[in-house]
């Protein structure tokens, strides 16, 4: 019993600390594409893959063996809408009247939440750049834009690109001066660090919180200093 928590515990927190992979693979041709996109948690120990043949369809798999495999949509036909019994309408209530702001007002209320929100949302992108990495991106195939022109400037900023972009970055694309369109195949997979990932939101959540706490501390105590007009 003990040894069952204590591996399960130990899986758990290993989901935090292996990078996920998320990635997309897809074939076009003349009949039909086929799409396919997964995510792998543990080194492929756990997954959850969506494909689309004809159909759009779901599965969760264990290692190699699809444990659950659905139908997106399955069963919805079958549903019978169930009518809900009509509630009894209470009163509207008036709201409350209170005084709208001026255009101006507004504009300094919502410039007083971006300086809130600027600094930590800054930091949490630069720290998710840190999180977040490409793996791989692989494409090969025809590709035709309609005229030989524009066929031939588009093969020639892909072969570019491809000298530039570095070793991850696959692009095996034939330029196809008769038939306009894609017909081949590619692959995209990210990898990112769930653990470092939530620790990142939690501080810049943490961050905003306390610089939007110090601000209307200042706001409240600003109107209590406010002196008061004297009545003659």
């Amino acid at each position: 019993m003990i040894e069952g928590l204590t591996l399960f515990a130990v899986l758990f927190l290993l989901i935090f600390a292996v990078p996920i992979r998320i990635g997309a693979t897809g074939q076009t041709s003349d009949t039909q594409p086929e799409l396919l996109g997964y995510v792998h948690i543990l080194f492929g120990l756990i997954g959850v893959t969506v494909e689309y043949v004809g159909e759009l369809t779901w599965s969760l798999k264990l290692g190699p063996l699809a444990v659950l495999k659905r139908r997106l949509g399955e069963g919805d036909d079958d549903e019978k809408e169930e009518e809900a019994p009509e509630a009894k309408k209470e009163p509207e209530k008036e709201p409350d009247e209170k005084p709208e702001l001026s255009l101006r007002e507004r504009l300094a209320e919502f410039m007083a939440y971006y300086d809130l929100a600027k600094r930590p949302a800054i930091r949490f992108l630069r720290r998710l750049l840190k999180t977040i990495w490409l793996r791989r991106v692989e494409v090969e195939g025809t590709l035709g834009a309609g005229s030989p022109d524009a066929t031939g400037k588009m093969a020639g900023s892909i072969f570019a690109a491809q000298s530039v972009l570095g070793p991850k970055v696959r692009l095996d694309v034939r330029p196809d001066f008769v038939t306009p369109g894609f017909k081949g195949q590619f692959r995209l997979e990210i990898c990112f660090w769930l653990g470092f990932l939530i620790v990142s939101l939690l501080v810049a959540a943490l961050a905003i919180g306390a610089r939007f706490a110090i601000w209307y501390l200042r706001k409240k105590l600003a109107g209590f200093r406010r002196p008061r007009p004297q009545t003659a």
